[in-house]
């Protein structure tokens, strides 16, 4: 059970990371990014966060 907490809790570490990542402002359309995170019992599976379409306030 353990483990899984923490594996838990290092997908939202990087899924927070590539939030703010892509939230930076920068001169050029950001592209996507893809990060692997190692999942007990699973194993590696790669989340892809994009950038927000649209305007921003």
């Amino acid at each position: 059970m353990r483990p899984l907490l923490r594996a838990a809790a290092l997908l939202l570490a990087l899924l927070s990371a590539c939030a703010h990542a892509i939230a930076a402002p920068r001169p050029h359309r950001p592209r996507a990014v893809s990060v692997p995170v190692f999942l007990p019992g699973v194993g590696r599976v790669w989340i892809s966060a994009h950038p927000a379409s649209g305007r921003r306030r």
